[in-house]
């Protein structure tokens, strides 16, 4: 069952061509094992790719192990080992943010290299629900309550390759229950144990304090953030239309605004607006 509807997800919800190839971002866990499992099931021609954050002495041995899975199942995978904690130092950032940071550049690399039409990452429908309450106590606002996008285009690290989430919709059980069916053994991470991190301490401590005021407090975040999504796409198609019509000029670094327009924006499309604006100027 879940393969059919798999399948289903990548034509119909990704828009994917499955006469195509695919990058997917490995780590061996049990999220990208069964992607790439499901992938194959589907019949997509599939390269992975491994970044090894040498964070643990057992990174090594985690970066064979699934280099080896790939191996068996036949997939091509790339394996890289960076220097997270290294990055985050000299940037002033947490360990966290650097990982992400140069594992999807990693990705995104590799997936050009090797002409593929996406990257495709194994997040879930737990790792939604504990994404939009990361950014809830952080004091985010709505585009920061949508959570994890299916399909991200533009993105940070491409303008033309998507980044995709084909799983987004399927639980954490779900995914251990096909594991389990198929005799899958996928590489276990110590850290996704250790409460040092924000997000582990959501998965292991908030989010059960939660269910015992609400039970379906995971169903209900989820369907919160597809209402928001909504809101917030035709929020960003105004600030489309709005931003062509108050940029009078733009540099390599500078813009220049139309004040009388501007002090007539509505305080969300113009906080919209200067954060593109900002955006815009921190990247060249």
């Amino acid at each position: 069952m879940l393969s059919e509807e798999f399948s289903s997800t990548l034509r119909n919800d990704c828009g994917l061509n499955m006469e195509k190839s695919l990058l997917i971002g490995f780590s061996g866990g049990p999220d990208s094992l069964c992607l790439l499992y499901l992938l194959l099931e589907s019949g997509a021609r599939v390269h992975a790719a491994h970044l090894d954050h040498g964070l643990r002495d057992s990174s090594n041995g985690e970066a064979a192990q699934a280099q080896q899975l790939c191996q068996r199942l036949g997939v091509p995978c790339a394996v890289q080992r960076k220097d997270v904690a290294g990055y985050a130092a000299a940037h002033h950032i947490s360990i966290e943010e650097s990982a992400r940071i140069l594992r999807y550049r990693f990705l995104f690399d590799e997936a050009e290299r090797n002409h593929a039409q996406a990257v495709l990452v194994g997040h879930n429908a737990d790792d939604q629900v504990e994404t939009i309450l990361m950014h809830m106590m952080r004091g985010s606002g709505s585009s920061g309550l949508v959570g994890i996008r299916r399909i991200l285009l533009p993105n940070p690290w491409s303008d033309v390759i998507p980044l995709v989430r084909p799983l987004l919709n399927i639980s954490r059980v779900d995914i251990t229950q096909f594991l389990h069916e198929r005799h899958l053994q996928p590489v276990i991470d110590a850290s996704n144990t250790d409460t040092l991190y924000f997000r582990n301490r959501i998965r292991q401590e908030l989010l059960p304090i939660l269910e015992t005021y609400n039970p379906q407090i995971r169903r209900r975040l989820t369907h919160m953030a597809s209402v928001i999504a909504a809101e917030d796409d035709y929020l960003s198609m105004e600030v489309n239309t709005d931003w062509c019509k108050a940029v009078l000029e733009e540099g390599e670094k500078y813009l220049v605004f139309g004040r009388s327009f501007t002090a007539s924006l509505h305080p969300a499309l113009l906080r919209r607006i200067l954060r593109r604006a900002i955006s815009r100027m921190d990247s060249t």
